[in-house]
């Protein structure tokens, strides 16, 4: 919940390799989130950066109402010393 106890709407804008344009996701006042009922975790040791990936599936929900499911995976890997980097990726 934010301070003003509204949750205003939420854009994403994700670039792609070729630099062309790309349409904003929008994501409408009050939407709110679940892990989709009956997902699988998925946890795997990756190769890249000695990363670590946890796959979800996430439903957005307006209400009751399920209006887009996205498959995510969040991505934890050290930076080297003290320091670590936690992601959060489109998943396939």
């Amino acid at each position: 919940m934010s301070v003003s106890g509204v949750n205003p709407t939420f854009f994403k804008i994700t670039g792609n390799s070729t630099g062309e344009p790309t349409t904003p996701t929008i994501f409408p006042a009050s939407a709110t989130s679940r892990l989709t009922p009956g997902t699988k975790i998925i946890i795997e040791d990756r190769d890249t950066n000695g990363e670590i990936g946890i796959s979800i599936s996430v439903d957005i929900m307006k209400g009751n109402k399920v209006i887009k499911k996205e498959n995510l995976v969040v991505v934890a890997r050290n930076n080297g010393g003290a320091q670590g980097t936690i992601d959060l990726k489109p998943g396939k």
